[in-house]
Parts: C-alpha cells; structure tokens; sequence
C-alpha cells in the first residue's frame, strides 16, 4: 500500500527491473551453455590427449567442469530465490564471474592446448573456440559488456597463437580469427540493442499497468487504499471471520468543521492537513489493520480480529476508536498555522446480521452522524435503532418531495393582535397534510 514513486525511484525502479530481466536471460540460457561447454572440452580432451602432455590436458578439463559446476550451482540458487532477492547485485556479480572465467578457459586453451606442429588439430580447435564464441553471442548478449568479455578472452589468445606460429596459414588464420571477433562482437551489439529495446518496451507497459492499478485503488491525496479497494479487502475479512468464528470492526471517521479549513486558508493547506491525518492514523494502527480515505475529509480504519465476542470485539474497537481520536490532540502545524482538529467517528462491528460489505459501511456511516450529533468529537458503536432513525429521515425526504409537486403543504396564518384587539401582523406557518398519515408535525419535517 505504499505510494507510486517519484520520477527519479521510478527510474531506478525501471533500471533494476531491465537488470533483473537481462540477468534472468542468461541465467536461462545457462544449461544449454553448459551443456556445449562439457562436451565440447570432452571432445577437446580425447582428440588432444597425445597432443598435449596429459597433465595440461587434465588440468585443463577439471578446470572446465569445475566452472561448469560452479554456474550451475548459482543458477540452482538463482531459481530458488525471489524475486525480490533476484535484484540483488551479487547474483550478477555472481554471473559474470562464471563468464570471465569460463572466457578464461577457452582463451587458456589457445595457448596451452594450441599445437604447434599439427595445422588440423590447430584448426579444429580453432573451429571449437569459433563455434563457442557464436553461441555466446546468442546466450550472453543480454548483457553486452559480459558478451565482450567472454568473446575478448576466448578469440584474443587464439590470435595470438595463431600469429606467432610462424607461417604464411596461421598468420592467415590470425587475420581470419580477428576479423571473426569483431564480426561476432558487433553482432552482438545489435542482438543486445534488440534485447534492450525490447525489455524496456516490456517494462514500461508493466509500469502503466501498475501505475493504472494504484489509480483504480488508492487514494492519490494520502497514498491510502480508496473505497474500491477497502471493500474489496473488508468483504475477504468478512468472509474470514465467519469461517474462523472472530469478530472485526469497522470505524469510520470524519473531521470535525473542517469544511472552514479549505474556506479560510485554502485546499492547499487543507490538503497538507488530510495527508498529516494520514500519516497519523498509519502509525497507530496494527500492520493487520487497514486504513483508507473515501473521499473529503472521510476516513475509515479496517480492523479485523479484534475479539472473538462481540462485547469483547465492542471494547476493544471503541478503545481504538478512543486512541484515533487522541491523535488529534495534538495541534497540526502547516505553513505556521497552528490547527486543532476533532474527529467524530462510528463504529460497525462484523460479522453480524448483515452480509454486504457496503451495508456495513453505511452503518458504521450512520453511527458517526450519531456521533455528530451528540456534540462531536465523540464516539459511536452502531445500533440498530440509529438506523430505523436514517430510514424515517429518508422516508420523510423522499415524501416531502413529492409533498411540494402534489400540493400537500398548507400555508397558514397566525395572527398578531394588540391589547386593544386590533391585528397588527401575523405569523406565516406550513403545515403538512400526507394522504396517509395526516397532519405531520413541523418538527418531523421542517429541520
């Protein structure tokens, strides 16, 4: 439920992501790497076994599958990791080393295993170091400066066998073998600007579609979830307290006259205001509990699990609701005004009689009116009987409109009259006659 970053995270976020994503390329290409690296350097090892003296031949070979094992112990643990792990820069680190060292080798078998007297084993190892070197083009360019390095340290030492061998083909074969390198090494240039524009195609739709999500559910003022998201997560705790037999709370609160805040200094600082309140509220609160704005000055705090009863789940939601309510004893500094706030704020309690999570909210909803009512600066649990007052009030609405267009108001008059009899004004009164229930009192419907 954090915040989206700013420009300069982002960017950060996004160059990570294109690593992370350049890394796992490699690390995917790795078993067929490994598998051309053994049976290659197998191949290498039987066909120069009377070529070279045994020790170099073994030692060389062991060296080989010792790397070998190497990279494919760290992609083992590449796979098992997270991917939050994954963009740790050791298992890059990781990953190029396994590169230059494997780049070691080959260039080490160009001196060491290189024949001097036999031109057809000096070309097929030449073809090897060749074939090896186009395959790294397709498994390392992800990764231009690790493709380089591999191509640099396998082809440069099979240059320089070839052009100090001293004759007329193995100088040939030099020139031939560095033009392959930098054939191989531009194709890999361009493989890896495929690479790249793809990745950070790739990247920037899954930043958009992130960018969309926390849009659709979170609040962009406070960074908190919205009503969207809050309903989501209060159905799933609904849902979860019924199964596991615990009760959870829903409190929903509302800032005291804090409609004169935008009137006399403005919404900029009514908007420091709320994000001030937002960050008040996520301190207090337990890392299980939700806090969310709705919308103006309107907050509301999931709480789930908080007993397993509900006058245990009453006591221990109203001692919370007490604690937000304290959060606003403390005097909210922005541009050097000093602000008191006071908040009003209902308290629902689930699951009970009612399955909806909107339903829920409206009740809770109610119960903090209830509590503006009382004076402010109070706190509400929800019951039922507030609500059968919220339905006569909306009857009385709903009827009264029609009571305009249908004629059922009656205007009457009441007069004033002097000492002496004389009538000197009179008091103009509206009465309501409903087709149903008769003459209704003023108190029920002018306020």
């Amino acid at each position: 439920m954090n915040a989206p970053p700013d420009e300069r995270s982002r960017d950060t976020d996004d160059g990570t992501n294109i690593r992370l994503e350049q890394a796992r390329i490699i690390y995917s290409a790795v078993p067929l790497s490994l598998a051309a690296i053994l049976i290659n350097s197998s191949i290498l090892s039987i066909v120069f076994w009377d070529i070279v003296p045994y020790q170099v031949n073994l030692s060389w070979l062991s060296a080989t599958y010792a790397i070998s094992l190497y990279r494919w112990a760290i992609l083992k643990q590449f796979n098992a990791a997270s991917d939050t792990s994954r963009k740790d820069g050791r298992w890059r680190r990781a990953l190029g080393l396994g590169v230059v060292s494997s780049g070691l080798l080959w260039g080490a078998a160009s001196i060491f295993l290189f024949p001097n007297d036999s031109m057809l084993h000096q070309l097929l190892l030449a073809f090897v170091i060749a074939g090896m070197s186009a395959g790294a083009v397709t498994t390392l360019s992800a990764i231009y400066g690790f493709c380089v390095a591999f191509l640099l340290l396998s082809l440069a030492p099979l240059i320089w066998s070839f052009a100090t061998a001293g004759n007329a083909i193995s100088s040939t074969m030099a020139l031939m073998t560095a033009l392959f390198t930098l054939m191989v090494i531009g194709s890999s240039k361009r493989l890896n600007q495929m690479i790249m524009e793809t990745l950070q195609t790739r990247n920037e739709r899954h930043q958009a579609q992130q960018t969309i999500r926390y849009q659709a559910l979170y609040d962009e003022l406070t960074d908190l979830p919205n009503r969207r998201l809050l309903l989501e997560r209060l159905a799933q705790e609904m849902s979860r307290s019924k199964r596991h037999g615990h009760m959870g709370g829903v409190l929903f609160l509302d800032l005291d006259h804090f409609k004169k805040i935008n009137d006399s200094l403005g919404h900029r600082v009514g908007d420091t205001v709320l994000q001030a309140v937002a960050t008040r509220i996520r301190q207090r609160l337990r890392e299980e509990d939700i806090a969310s704005r709705l919308g103006g000055d309107e907050f509301v705090v999931l709480a789930p699990e908080v007993g397993d009863s509900p006058d245990l789940a009453a006591a221990n939601t109203e001692y919370l609701a007490l604690e937000l309510r304290e959060l606003f004893r403390e005097a909210f500094i922005v541009d050097h005004h000093k602000l008191h706030l006071s908040a009003s704020i209902g308290i629902a309690l689930f699951p009970m009689e009612h399955e909806d999570p909107e339903d829920l909210l409206q009740q809770a909803d109610v119960a903090m009116y209830s509590a503006k009512e009382l004076g402010r600066d109070n706190v509400q649990l929800f019951l039922p009987s507030m609500q059968a007052a919220v339905d006569r009030r909306l009857e009385v609405e709903r009827d009264l409109r029609r009571a305009i267009g249908g004629g059922e108001l009656e205007l009457y008059y009441q007069p004033q009259v002097l000492a002496c009899g004389r009538i000197v004004g009179a008091e103009a009164l509206v009465r309501w006659n409903h087709p149903t229930r008769g003459l209704v009192s003023p108190a029920d419907f002018i306020s």
